[in-house]
């Protein structure tokens, strides 16, 4: 490894020595959870770091014969030193560790949607008008204690804006909703 590598590292054990919640440290690390989101923090970062661009051309002039590098492209052309690449994660799975209980704050809702809050026009989907009062009826319950929820119809019944409107309506009103969609390999006409 190299003298910067080998500087950073020991910077790092000794803040962490230092640190006065060093001691708690193997209760952090037996915690499987705790660990995922450490795994999940590194994986995050080091696919991060590999994407990004990066001068193989420089590399290679800094590069000796016992250089290790970390990846290739995806033409198989050397890409990162590994020394490089190390330090590049670390400094990535910090941000990323710093960011990961923010989350919940930074990323943005969908608040006020007009859309959303509208009846339906068309007899065959006010089905969805219904399913939104009853979410919205125990939007406070489902805060407490959850909600599961079941959306089964046929091809073309209007599932995927009634699913959009039932958690529009259990989303708390002034923050808004945050959801994802999975939906199947077949395309909507």
């Amino acid at each position: 490894m190299t003298v910067d590598w080998k500087k950073k590292a020991a910077l790092l054990a000794e803040e962490l020595r230092r640190n006065e919640r060093f001691h708690s440290l193997q209760k952090v690390i037996s915690d499987p959870y705790m660990m995922h989101l450490a795994r999940l923090s590194l994986m995050l970062a080091d696919h991060a770091y590999s994407s990004r661009p990066y001068n193989p051309a420089d590399a290679l002039k800094r590069a000796s014969k016992d250089s290790l590098f970390a990846n290739s492209d995806r033409k198989g052309k050397l890409h990162q030193l590994l020394n490089d690449h190390l330090l590049g994660v670390e400094k990535v799975s910090r941000h990323v560790t710093y960011l990961l209980p923010r989350l919940h704050d930074i990323l943005p809702r969908l608040a006020r949607h007009k859309g959303l809050g509208k009846r339906s026009l068309n007899e065959g989907f006010r089905w969805q008008d219904k399913a939104a009062e009853i979410a919205a009826a125990i939007r406070e319950r489902s805060v407490r204690q959850g909600a599961f929820i079941v959306s089964m119809a046929s091809t073309g019944c209007g599932k995927t804006l009634a699913n959009a409107r039932v958690m529009y309506a259990l989303a708390d009103p002034a923050k808004g909703m945050r959801c994802a969609f999975a939906l199947g390999l077949r395309t909507l006409k």
